[in-house]
């Protein structure tokens, strides 16, 4: 694990690392919002975040009424590689920062955070994957543990995110007028 940390902190600062992860999470960001675009962004945020086996099974229902379950069912197509994506752009991001400001490698395992966001959202989509494909499967103890992730998912990119606001800001507010960039 160290040597892996280590290998992100020092591969942060390749740009064309940044700009090919970047370039594949908006790709497959994208791609992911046109398939699902049908389905609508309340419901899909509800499928994802809902704790409540009847809420859960009645919007997997609607999408199955309105004839849009199969988009959804499409994304999935992206969505088993999108953790890969963002993990890998969060923690280079992540990575940077921390050399911008300095910070001391023992902090390096904090780069795993964006993977445990992805061991995350890959345990949701197979567990929704399980659930819609057929609706005979959706349990409440499968809808927790399967919103459950997504919900940390969601929690542990959140914190990633604002620690790179916080190290890129801290680092903007140091640098010289006219100093070096990224």
């Amino acid at each position: 694990m160290d040597r892996w940390c280590a290998f992100l902190r020092a591969e942060t600062n390749m740009r064309v690392m940044l700009l090919f992860f970047g370039g594949l999470f908006l790709v497959s960001q994208v791609s992911i919002a046109i398939v699902v675009e049908p389905v609508g962004i309340g419901h899909f945020l509800r499928l994802q975040t809902t704790l409540s086996v009847d809420t859960f099974a009645a919007l997997v229902v609607d999408m199955y009424q309105r004839g849009v379950a199969e988009h959804y069912l499409a994304h999935y197509y992206y969505d088993f590689v999108h953790p890969v994506w963002y993990a890998m752009l969060l923690a280079l991001l992540l990575g940077n920062g921390m050399n911008l400001n300095a910070v001391p490698a023992r902090f390096n395992r904090l780069l795993l955070l964006p993977f445990l966001a992805g061991f995350f959202d890959l345990i949701e989509n197979a567990l929704h994957l399980y659930m819609i494909i057929d609706t005979a499967n959706i349990r409440a103890a499968l809808v927790w543990i399967a919103n459950g992730a997504a919900i940390g998912k969601w929690v542990v990119v959140s914190v990633g995110v604002l620690a790179i606001l916080v190290l890129y800001g801290r680092w903007l507010r140091r640098r010289p007028a006219g100093g070096p960039g990224l």
